[in-house]
């Protein structure tokens, strides 16, 4: 019997050495840019490590934008994968963007941003993480 455990034991030890571990990408990465009309702008790819919400906060710039959140092939087009296809984020709310991403099997993500048609430029300052933990607002139920 303690001969069966030991290897029970050994062999558990081996499976779980196997299965490999990712972090969530939570950090957070800053941004700024002067938005402009319908012009987008849009993050560098980040690596999307789970099903979690898209993370977003800016802290100066317009009263609202439209965030689209983007599944980034390895080649090829970016792919909206925001749920209800955009999204409505308000200066200085931290928010989280409900998203398609890794379920479409994209594993990397970036945000396109556009003032809304009440305010047409601005200098924009902000963050945002490809994953997030915590609860914070989410800005399309």
């Amino acid at each position: 019997m303690k001969r069966a455990k030991i290897i029970f034991v050994a062999m558990l030890t081996l499976i779980m050495g196997a299965v490999p571990v990712s972090a969530a990408e939570t950090r957070d990465t800053y941004y700024t840019f002067d938005a402009y009309m319908s012009e987008e702008f849009r993050t560098p790819p980040r690596p999307k490590t789970n099903t979690t919400q898209v993370y977003m906060y800016y802290t100066e710039g317009l009263k609202t934008l439209w965030v689209t959140t983007y599944g980034v092939p390895t080649q090829g087009r970016y792919s909206n994968q925001t749920k209800h296809g955009k999204a409505y984020v308000d200066k200085g709310v931290k928010s989280q963007i409900r998203n398609y991403i890794y379920e479409a099997g994209y594993r990397k993500a970036s945000i396109g941003m556009i003032p809304t048609f009440h305010e047409l430029w601005g200098h924009i300052y902000g963050c945002w993480s490809p994953d997030s933990q915590g609860s914070y607002t989410i800005v399309n139920n």
